[in-house]
């Protein structure tokens, strides 16, 4: 016991020893850390002017804009600053004016949680079910409201911006400001990105992550006016990317995301590289050059799609759709292409399914092979009864007689009520 007990009063002293020996090293260090804390300016309502505008400037570490600020127009004027956080949910222009800025973020605006149950237990709580409900409508509509504004963020010549990054709704119009890079990024919480992006040159990146709850998320982002050397699309988020653009094109887009991406903007080459997993792409504009090496692969040309060529370099790739496609080349076992008009070089897997055509035996009769039809309303009995006046009679004998001579058969069922 008494053994025991010293060993305790002995570690208990060589702690006490060791910690008097480095503790002025330890006051140091939180010294310098406290010294290297940001320096953030938190935008509030009393720096608004009368006419609902306010005007930023400075050197800070971040600078923050909350949705709830009452103004509708942000300048900001010589300004130096590593990020710039502008919270989406409202609409109002933000001009980055003059200066230097390595990052614009906009980040998705925050909502009140709400749920049906938080409103049960408000009533049994309260006990005033008239006052909860007005209040569970209130958040629904303000949040309603936050989900469907977003802030135009606008560049002048003045200013340079590093990286303009966007995981929240917003409008990008950087016709004279020097941008580098811009990168749309779902942050997993919401079901729907909206960006439009306008007169850009510089490289775009759209990331699509898994949505907490599991549903569907969609991506839509708008190019106008905007040239875009690269563009990748990449992250595991199970849910689609839609790209168009108005007036704009792409030199080089690379699909690494697991998303259904949609490719509406003329592109010079896409790649879908071989560390990409079930990526389905469907082309509804000009493509040059396509290469597939990603096995797996589903591409579908639109109606309005025109690749001149295609090369498959991996097994279980399939092409197929409405529009045109030159050329493929087929450097694999397992590509099947089914568009029409493609000159194919390689093994094409595609067999072409057998349709009967209707034939005349050489009678001049077409003989439909049986075809079944039926035509389907909401107004026919359910338990047909024989015609009985001469127009129903009359119809129901050429019915017949057509059917006999052209080898098919047809009835009218009801499938529902009106």
């Amino acid at each position: 016991m008494k053994k025991g007990f010293l060993r305790i009063v002995a570690c208990v002293l060589i702690l006490m020893i060791a910690l008097t020996s480095v503790g002025s090293g330890m006051f140091a260090f939180a010294a310098d850390e406290a010294a290297k804390q940001e320096k953030v300016l938190i935008v509030t309502q009393d720096m608004v002017n009368g006419k609902g505008s306010l005007t930023v400037s400075g050197e800070w570490d971040r600078i923050i804009v909350p949705k709830e600020i009452e103004a509708s127009n942000i300048f900001f004027r010589n300004v130096k600053a590593g990020v710039v956080e502008i919270e989406s949910g409202v609409n109002r222009k933000v001009e980055m004016v003059s200066g230097e800025v390595g990052e614009v973020a906009v980040v998705p605006a925050k909502l009140t949680e709400m749920t049906i149950q938080d409103l049960c237990d408000l009533i049994k709580e309260s006990g005033d079910s008239v006052a909860a409900l007005k209040l569970y409508e209130q958040v629904k509509e303000q949040n309603g409201k936050y989900q469907n504004q977003r802030p135009t963020v606008v560049t002048s010549k003045e200013v340079t911006v590093e990286t303009v990054s966007v995981s929240g709704n917003a409008k990008l119009d950087f016709k004279k400001g020097n941008v580098e890079n811009v990168k749309v990024e779902t942050d997993g919480t919401r079901q729907e990105l909206n960006v439009d992006i306008s007169n850009f040159n510089g490289n775009v990146s759209i990331k699509q992550e898994e949505n907490e709850d599991g549903k569907w998320m969609i991506a839509r982002v708008k190019l106008k006016n905007s040239s875009v050397e690269n563009l990748v699309m990449e992250g595991e988020g199970k849910g689609s990317i839609v790209l168009d653009g108005q007036k704009s094109e792409v030199k080089e887009v690379k699909v690494e995301s697991s998303a259904s991406v949609t490719l509406d903007v003329p592109a010079e080459k896409v790649e879908v590289p071989e560390n990409a997993e079930d990526v389905k792409l469907t082309v509804l504009n000009k493509v040059e050059d396509m290469q597939i090496s990603a096995e797996g692969t589903k591409v579908e040309v639109g109606s309005c799609g025109n690749v001149t060529n295609a090369t498959v370099d991996s097994d279980d790739v399939t092409i197929s759709g409405d529009g045109k496609v030159s050329d493929v080349e087929i450097n694999s076992n397992g590509a099947a292409v089914s568009t029409q008009g493609t000159k194919v070089e390689g093994v094409n897997t595609y067999v072409p399914p057998v349709v009967s055509t209707p034939t005349n035996n050489g009678s001049g009769v077409r003989d439909l092979g049986g075809l079944q039809i039926i035509v389907g309303d909401h107004w026919s009995p359910e338990y047909p009864s024989e015609p009985t006046t001469p127009e129903e009679q009359a119809l129901q004998a050429y019915r017949e007689e057509m059917m006999e001579k052209h080898n098919f058969t047809i009835k009218q069922v009801r499938i529902a009520d009106w």
